[in-house]
């Protein structure tokens, strides 16, 4: 068996650690100030890329705000409400009408009387909370 020597020895491999995907942060949505001020730098013949870079947006948020009719941005939406007001008062209804229903937790209520709404306690929770 042939003795190893530092010479003689192989090399160790280097060790590479997987990478992950680099995600692009997403920039923050114009104001009404900027959109207005990126409409009037673009009436005053100015180009894209001139108003990104003087105003330090991106080309693509200039664009954006140039192509579209009215400076005031679309309002956010939230997220569509589980239970409608028929169902939320029916719950109310329920639980103001005997003791024993107020002292129910939020899973009882969805467990029990309120199965076939197909809905967690959670959902129960925030409707009672408004």
């Amino acid at each position: 068996m042939p003795l190893l020597t530092p010479s003689t020895m192989p090399s160790p491999t280097p060790l590479t650690m997987p990478s992950t995907p680099i995600r692009r942060s997403k920039h923050p949505d114009l104001t009404r100030n900027q959109r207005i001020q990126c409409l009037t730098l673009r009436s005053a013949d100015w180009t894209y890329n001139a108003i990104a870079h003087y105003l330090g947006l991106t080309q693509r948020q200039v664009q954006t705000a140039c192509s579209t009719d009215h400076p005031t941005p679309k309002k956010c939406k939230g997220r569509n409400a589980t239970l409608s007001e028929a169902q939320v008062n029916e719950l109310k209804v329920f639980i103001c009408c005997l003791r024993t229903n107020r002292l129910m937790s939020y899973l009882h209520l969805a467990t029990s009387p309120f199965t076939h709404w197909n809905i967690s306690e959670y959902i129960i929770r925030n409707a009672l909370r408004k």
